[in-house]
């Protein structure tokens, strides 16, 4: 059959060559497919179990300390000796935290995906060699351990997964994320302490385990990492395999990438010190969440916590299951309303997020009675659980609110340095309530030093209830 002119034109293309003209066919432009879903979930899967497993970590030790074998075996009366303990992983997430920001420059070049293995093999180390300690030092050193192996696999997972979701999927691995770690919290708390205290110690390496097999088996590197090595066609193909289904947007992406490993915006500690401009900023970055960590965890949910043993005869597990209860639904109250309403200011975000907990809260008390039958009394009044769940989100917002309020605010050099300033200052606080609280201090001192810690706390949010009716101008502008 012969071919007309026109579609000949519409079935190829011309071209220009030396002045001559040529023609070839047309080709469709290849359409990028997505991911398998199940590919995808296998990938992301790792990575998302840095936070329950971490979270177990951490909250398994208050169980431990409960433990009759562990009381016979080391023989620790209420004090600093075991404070020193409790603030091990604080120690070692402070060592790591001041490797990560001593050596920023060599860290933010290695690949993300090999960071979180050997974060995880750190923290499995440090649950084996737990379970195995005979001694006081050896024991800190297992915590030291696994303190350090949470703050690197931690790091590491939330820059990976940041990288490596879809846009599409981001905000959802986001929420996952941040949900988890209460999850483990609530778990490791929630353990029974009438097992041995070793085999309780062996749990902590189950996760770890999962989720070193699930990371080789689905091995990526990360993206900025292959940008650095220069291998920028390995990253494309990445991008375009896990990422989008566009060309348009894996250029953008990949000139994202590129800007991000080109630009020298971060300055090292010692520069931002001395910098004039910002010296008032770091004050107030380090100062302002010491001051809230500290009152809301070392300070409300002591006494509080205290109160409700004394009046209700509650134990430690049972205020570990419903402080982190609290906290649970907390966050989710708080996506949902986020994603339900995003057009609310930060203020109406947190009162009715706090709101929503209380009402969950009350209902389910009412509706059942207690949380667990069996493991509460039925003496456990609606009021107590009132107490304990405000007291958990007062707790949580608190924490969260000088990254809020800090950012707003931040100069031009110090913007980039926020998560180091603040990051520096939790780990000081988490520490100094290791060791002033009331296991640690004569009764009448703890009392005293409380009340005037709440006292100031009370002055505090008055004065910042009374300047936020004001536009305070940025730091930089003064």
């Amino acid at each position: 059959m012969a071919v007309t002119i026109a579609e000949s034109k519409l079935k190829h293309q011309r071209v220009l060559i030396n002045g001559k003209d040529y023609y070839h066919e047309k080709r469709p432009q290849k359409q990028l497919e997505g991911p398998p879903l199940v590919k995808l979930m296998l990938v992301l899967l790792g990575p998302l179990m840095t936070p329950l497993a971490n979270g177990y970590v951490l909250g398994v030790l208050n169980v431990i300390f409960l433990c009759q074998q562990w009381k016979d075996e080391f023989q620790l009366l209420p004090g600093v000796s075991l404070n020193l303990l409790t603030t091990g992983a604080g120690f070692g997430g402070l060592a790591g935290f001041c490797l990560h920001n001593l050596k920023r420059g060599t860290w933010e070049r290695q690949d993300k995906s090999r960071l979180l293995i050997w974060g995880t093999w750190i923290t499995l180390f440090g649950g084996c060699f737990q379970s195995l300690c005979l001694g006081y030092w050896s024991f800190f050193l297992a915590r030291f351990l696994c303190g350090l192996g949470t703050y690197i696999s931690n790091t590491a997972a939330s820059g990976l997964l940041s990288e490596l979701s879809p846009p599409k999927y981001k905000e959802h691995v986001e929420t996952a994320y941040s949900i988890l770690l209460p999850i483990g919290l609530l778990c490791g708390n929630s353990s029974d302490h009438t097992k041995p205290w070793r085999s309780l110690s062996a749990y902590q390496m189950v996760l770890p385990v999962l989720q070193l097999i699930l990371i080789c088996n689905s091995y990526i590197p990360s993206f900025k990492y292959l940008i650095y090595k220069g291998d920028v066609d390995n990253c494309r193909q990445l991008i375009e395999r896990f990422q989008t289904s566009s060309r348009t947007s894996v250029d953008e992406q990949m000139a994202g990438l590129k800007m991000a490993c080109t630009s020298n915006d971060y300055i090292s500690p010692k520069e931002l010190v001395c910098s004039g401009s910002t010296q008032k900023y770091i004050i107030t970055g380090f100062i302002l969440p010491f001051v809230c960590i500290h009152f809301g965890n070392g300070i409300i949910l002591n006494i509080v916590a205290e109160a409700l043993e004394f009046t209700y005869g509650l134990n430690t597990p049972q205020q570990q299951i419903v402080i982190n209860l609290a906290l649970l639904s907390y966050s989710l109250s708080a996506i949902l309303i986020r994603k339900s309403s995003p057009s609310l200011s930060t203020h109406q975000h947190v009162l009715y997020s706090l709101l929503t907990t209380g009402l969950v809260t009350l209902s389910f008390v009412f509706t059942h009675g207690c949380l667990f039958v069996g493991t509460f009394s039925y003496d456990l009044t609606v009021f107590s659980i009132s107490i304990l769940a405000f007291t958990a989100c007062a707790h949580i917002t608190l924490i969260g609110l000088p990254t809020s309020y800090l950012s707003s605010w931040a100069p031009k050099h110090a913007s980039t340095n926020l998560s180091t300033i603040i990051g520096m200052s939790s780990n000081f606080a988490t520490l100094y309530n290791g060791f002033v609280n009331a296991w640690s201090m004569e009764r009448y001192v703890w009392l005293e030093y409380s009340v005037t810690c709440l006292m100031g706390f009370i002055f505090l949010t008055l004065l910042t209830l009374f300047s936020a009716t004001y536009k305070t101008r940025p730091l930089e502008s003064l």
